[in-house]
């Protein structure tokens, strides 16, 4: 997955996200590293902003854009990796919140509502 690809979700990817039949959502929702960095793409569909707050960049958030009509929002964010920490910050017209990822496959001990990036390619060797 090359940098300029792994900012956006596919328009197939969109189709089926929208008609509620996306069977493989976590490969392409939450955070997703890749060689140089890692893609983010959250669903907050009424959210005026949204931004990853994670320890790749301490001193300021990543803003996400929004996919399309979609209600996704995603980036690309170069140097974050396997292993840093991270959460969405939600902007609505209800104020500002920050958010746990729902698709997160690692996480903080609680009350942390922040993510772990984390590398699920492991090859398990028993395909037959």
């Amino acid at each position: 997955m090359s940098n300029v690809d792994s900012t956006v979700l596919s328009p197939f990817d969109l189709h089926l996200f929208n008609e509620g039949s996306h069977r493989r959502l976590h490969d392409v929702f939450g955070a997703q590293p890749a060689p140089g960095g890692a893609r983010f793409a959250v669903w907050a569909p009424n959210a005026n902003a949204v931004d990853v707050v994670g320890s790749f960049s301490p001193d300021a958030p990543v803003t996400l854009r929004p996919v399309a009509s979609s209600g996704v929002w995603s980036t690309w964010v170069p140097g974050a990796g396997i292993g840093d920490t991270y959460h969405f910050r939600v902007t609505s017209s209800s104020g500002v919140v920050d958010k746990a990822d729902p698709f997160a496959a690692a996480r903080c001990q609680p009350p942390s509502v922040d993510a772990i990036i984390t590398d699920l390619s492991y090859d398990w060797g028993d395909a037959g």
